[in-house]
């Protein structure tokens, strides 16, 4: 039996608009827009990044305790220092950076104001190789 994460489902306020910004952002490839969603995929990976259009935003974070609050999801980069020129270049603003010791993230905002967190995981992490099996980029 083999289970994995199918898509990942962000809601958004304007359809059009953020399958543009994460197509550009991201690199994401649109497989189908079916009108009130569309369905991305990422170049490498198997996870897929499904938009859906909604009225009203929702906040995509959990709250940890009185101090921390936490993101549903986050998506991984091999350079996080070439991601944030990356997206800086495309105008979007890096909300906070955080070097974690054996992880770096970023945090920015998308179109709709979904808090969006972009990681990498150092080599010395125990995380670096974790169950896909990824040995290097």
């Amino acid at each position: 039996m083999r289970i994995r994460v199918g898509a990942v489902f962000i809601p958004v306020l304007n359809l059009i608009d953020s399958i543009t910004w994460y197509s550009e952002c991201f690199c994401l490839q649109l497989i189908d827009n079916w009108g009130a969603g569309a369905s991305l995929s990422f170049k490498e990976g198997e996870a897929l990044i499904a938009l859906i259009q909604v009225e009203e935003i929702r906040p995509l974070q959990f709250q940890v305790n009185i101090n921390q609050k936490n993101v549903y999801f986050h998506f991984e980069t091999n350079d996080i220092n070439e991601t944030i020129d990356f997206l800086k270049e495309k105008g979007v603003e890096i909300i906070s950076y955080m070097d974690h010791g054996l992880m770096k993230e970023c945090f920015i905002h998308d179109p709709s104001g979904n808090q969006i967190a972009i990681y990498c995981e150092k080599e010395e992490s125990p995380f670096y190789k974790h169950a896909t099996g990824k040995t290097s980029w």
